[in-house]
């Protein structure tokens, strides 16, 4: 009984974590964009600039849906209980690396001349 009791209390305190780590992080994201946003409006005045700014305000556009996508997620597994909010969480980590890694790689890949 005390060790159910620890479980579930574990378990909520875990849930809670995460979505206060998420929400943390799409804060974080969202005042970000406010920043670009506000950077994309004055950087108008120089055009050599504009394209990095846009491609940052794209890439932080990116990783804040996914991580809206991860707590949908995480949500999802936990309804259904099929796998561990950490296992989910551990999931949409990976998948949020890989689209910046592939970003930045293509980003950085010259293009060729035809």
């Amino acid at each position: 009984m005390i060790k159910d009791f620890l479980k579930s209390l574990f378990a909520d305190y875990e849930h809670q974590l995460i979505t206060k780590l998420l929400l943390v992080l799409c804060f974080v994201g969202g005042l970000m964009m406010a920043i670009l946003i506000l950077a994309m409006v004055l950087l108008l005045l120089y055009p050599p600039y504009r394209w990095c700014v846009f491609g940052g305000f794209v890439l932080i556009w990116a990783i804040t849906l996914l991580i809206l996508y991860g707590y949908h997620r995480i949500t999802k597994a936990e309804q259904q209980a099929r796998v561990s909010p950490i296992e989910s969480l551990e999931h949409c980590t990976e998948l949020i690396t890989t689209a910046i890694v592939t970003i930045v790689d293509r980003l950085a890949t010259p293009k060729r001349k035809r």
